[in-house]
């Protein structure tokens, strides 16, 4: 697991990718306010919560792909604008609640090929919505 990730004051994008042992993001939780690259979380097959993003306001854009234990989107209530969400391949995700429930902006929301997602429920506060792409999410209603 990440143990500890300050503060970035340039805003570059941060890139985990075929992390297998990777379980939580509570390392993270030093990130505060806008990141101004993106966020790619790729086949870190373990990973099961995004808690440490909880103070992350905005970002250019969060793309997860293959997030193994992934059930839920908890730990991104503090995004207030975002460029784009991607989530993709994730085969436990069952819910996108953990969103923020008042207000988010995001640009392109796209979810593909996530098995278990049962319902859009959590994308009530988005706005500003640009494009939207739902494929092959057998479970969704």
């Amino acid at each position: 697991n990440i143990t500890t990730f300050g503060k970035t004051s340039t805003g570059h994008s941060i890139w985990l990718e075929q992390m297998s042992s990777l379980q939580l993001l509570s390392g993270l939780r030093g990130l505060t306010g806008a990141l101004q690259g993106a966020l790619t979380i790729k086949y870190c097959t373990n990973l099961s919560s995004l808690g440490g993003l909880m103070n992350v306001t905005s970002a250019s854009g969060i793309t997860i792909t293959s997030a193994g234990q992934l059930r839920s989107l908890g730990g991104l209530g503090g995004l207030k604008n975002i460029s784009r969400i991607e989530l993709d391949s994730n085969p436990e995700l069952r819910s996108l609640a953990g969103l923020n429930p008042s207000s988010i902006q995001v640009g392109i929301l796209s979810l593909r090929h996530n098995a278990k997602l049962r319902s859009l429920h959590g994308c009530e506060g988005i706005s500003a919505l640009q494009k939207l792409t739902v494929e092959f999410n057998d479970a969704l209603e």
